[in-house]
């Protein structure tokens, strides 16, 4: 039966019987055409590989106790496209799974109807529930996408089953006249076939049961695709892989030239030296929609929409061995090879049914994709409130595998989103997000902004990320919490009312026109002139306020003021007494100094300790790695108890208001705000 999967032949118009099978690794090497092919580059993913059925030795199937201690005579096996659980053609006779707990559990028929000549079997055969089926020979198998096992035996007719395990039903849809391979529909309406006295392809209507042709090309194996709309499979003797759309039986080669061996190679395998390359017996889907691919010595991987070959598992030698894989200590000898693969579409793994020729006897590895630990981390871990720069949060996969993975994340912490910052690149609600690391990219990153606060006698506040669990994805690894700390920030406001680097929160009484030192450090002097605001020809505001603010670094000037009291006197920032024009921007390289002017026009814009004023503009100064100060021009017009009415008059009560951070924790500068740095005790 075995060798008819691999060399079948139009010369050769009956099967061979079961005695025969010894002798397939003799037509194998006779009639199999090979490609000498240079070693392929393995796969990004990669696998952990382990035996979980069969001891390689010829014996009687044991079905009590675990499946990797009884001898196994499989003759192909499926993946439950729900369960995951593989099903095999159990001898001749019966339909076996492994269950989840790896045990081997007999589903349908009698697995001791024992091996003979195959036999065309009566139609008519006892029906029932699928436990309770007979049968003769089975030849093929395959499921839906609703987990209903059609089953195909071998026959001059040979009976055609579906078994639905849901309803415990077993119904006979037709014969076919020696039956070479089946593959049903994703819907289960169409039952796809070959037999060995023809080399076409022909769709069965399972309500119906008529047949229509629907490719004449000799595929030696095939399956249907995801979507139900094409069959893919591979040429008897021909490295190739052919996709046929079935509505218009349009045939594609999407793998390898076409031509015959050598040449026809597949695509990124060049010819050389390092192996041979049998021609493909096998093929089956994965779950995320690509090939699997088996020869006799080697597993390969189809990415469809990169079109993409790579290798997966093989040596060249006859035994399959992954690359740069071990087998967990199995030691089985040389005279298997691969006869059948299937793959779980419920989790990344591949199962491959070994088999050897000589002694009639197999196993079945799996090979489990290697999961990446996903961790998480953020640069830098601390940040002002106002700071006009991001933190940037990295999720980071450690393997970056040929396709994306969505990584779960928790959000938590004291600082409020929307409220004390802002996030891109990832949207959290409730309190949990996704992030999608795209195919072949190891990270993927999202950025917080803090905001500008209005309680400023708070402490620190935090921004804590964590990576969550996703079974069959990754591996939460280590890191994998990441934690944003958002500083308050030092701030003179109004009369002026001041916040120092510790949180200390005091008034500053001062005398209009004086100067006073608000920060002195030997890279940065920081002076403030104080003035009071005019609402009339002879009405003040009681109390001063800021009207400039200068820099002094060892190179330059720099100078704020808020402007006068009439209408038109707006306010400058002048650098060496050049003025800096509004959305301007300048670099002093030789103080490692920036600055940024904006306009603004925020109308009851809650600044510092005061109460309702009218932002018009800012000015963004930064001594990289140790002072940070953005200045706000404030402006309001009118009544002095009503700072956000803003009326006619043509007296403008101007001032200035900053908030401050200290880049350098070491930092210990002087001055009346600058003396707060040090640590309170």
């Amino acid at each position: 039966r075995r060798q008819s999967h691999f060399l079948r032949s139009s010369l050769q118009p009956h099967a061979m019987p079961k005695d025969t099978k010894k002798s397939v690794a003799l037509w194998a090497t006779a009639l199999c055409v090979l490609l000498q092919v240079a070693a392929v580059s393995a796969l990004i993913n990669t696998y952990a590989v382990q035996r979980i059925a069969g001891t390689g030795a010829p014996g009687p199937t044991v079905y009590r106790g675990p499946a990797v201690d009884s001898p196994i005579d499989s003759f192909g096996m499926r993946a439950h496209p729900i369960t995951g659980e593989v099903y095999f053609i159990d001898g001749s006779c019966a339909i076996s799974k492994i269950d989840a707990s790896g045990n081997l559990v007999v589903v349908s028929g009698d697995p001791t109807c024992g091996i003979g000549p195959i036999v065309d079997p009566p139609l008519g055969k006892k029906r029932g529930p699928p436990a309770a089926q007979e049968y003769t020979e089975i030849y093929a198998i395959s499921f839906d996408g609703s987990g209903n096992l059609f089953v195909a035996e071998y026959g001059l007719p040979g009976p055609v089953w579906k078994l639905d395990f849901a309803m415990d039903t077993t119904t006979q849809i037709g014969t076919i006249d020696r039956v070479y391979q089946i593959a049903a529909s994703p819907d289960g309406t169409k039952l796809y076939f070959s037999g060995t006295f023809t080399n076409k392809v022909f769709q069965r209507d399972v309500a119906l049961g008529t047949d229509v042709e629907v490719y004449d090309g000799d595929f030696n194996t095939f399956v249907v695709s995801p979507d139900g709309a094409f069959l893919w499979g591979s040429k008897l003797g021909l490295t190739t892989v052919s996709r046929v759309e079935i509505a218009t039986t349009t045939a594609t080669i999407m793998v390898g030239s076409g031509a015959s061996s050598p040449v026809g190679t597949p695509n990124g395998v060049s010819p050389g030296t390092a192996g041979i390359i049998p021609a493909f017996t096998s093929i089956t889907f994965d779950r995320r929609g690509n090939l699997v691919i088996g020869s006799d010595n080697y597993i390969f991987y189809y990415e469809i929409a990169k079109d993409a070959f790579s290798l997966i598992a093989g040596n060249g030698a006859t035994y399959v061995e992954a690359t740069d894989l071990d087998y967990n200590g199995d030691s089985l000898g040389t005279p298997f090879s691969v006869f059948d693969v299937t793959a779980s579409l419920v989790s990344d793994v591949i199962y491959v049914d070994f088999y050897d020729n000589v002694n009639d006897a197999g196993f079945f590895r799996s090979l489990t994709l290697d999961l990446p630990d996903a961790i998480i981390a953020v640069a830098p871990a601390s940040l002002a409130e106002d700071s006009a720069s991001v933190a940037t949060f990295t999720v980071t996969r450690t393997i970056a595998h040929s396709f994306p993975i969505t990584v779960n994340l928790a959000l938590s912490g004291d600082a409020m989103i929307a409220t004390d910052y802002t996030v891109s690149g990832a949207t959290f609600a409730s309190g949990v997000a996704t992030v999608t690391i795209p195919a072949d990219v190891a990270t993927v990153t999202f950025t917080v902004d803090p905001s500008a606060d209005t309680s400023y006698l708070e402490s620190s506040e935090t921004v804590i990320v964590t990576v969550t669990a996703s079974a069959g994805v990754y591996v939460v690894g280590s890191p994998a919490v990441a934690t944003l700390t958002i500083t308050n920030v030092a701030q003179a406001n109004g009369d002026p009312h001041m916040i120092g680097f510790q949180g200390q929160v005091y008034d500053f009484i001062g005398e209009a026109h004086k100067i006073y030192n608000v920060l002195s450090d030997p890279a940065l002097q920081v002076n403030m002139q104080l003035y009071l605001q005019r609402t009339g020809e002879h009405s003040f505001v009681p109390g001063p306020v800021m009207q400039k603010l200068g820099f002094a670094t060892m190179h330059h000037q720099i100078v704020i003021d808020c402007g006068g009291s009439l209408k038109d006197e707006n306010g400058t920032v002048t650098i060496d007494g050049r003025p800096l024009a509004q959305e301007g921007s300048i670099a002093l390289p030789d103080d490692k100094v920036t600055i940024v002017r904006r306009s603004l026009n925020t109308n009851a814009k809650a600044v510092g300790l005061g109460g309702n004023d009218h932002v018009v503009g800012s000015a963004h100064f930064v001594m990289e790695g140790l002072f940070e100060f953005t200045v706000y021009f404030i402006e309001n017009v009118g009544n002095p108890h009503r700072p956000d009415v803003v009326s006619d008059s043509k007296w403008h009560r101007r001032f200035l208001d900053f908030n401050s951070v200290l880049l350098d924790s070491e930092r210990r500068p002087h001055g009346v705000l600058g003396q707060t740095a040090a640590p309170v005790s």
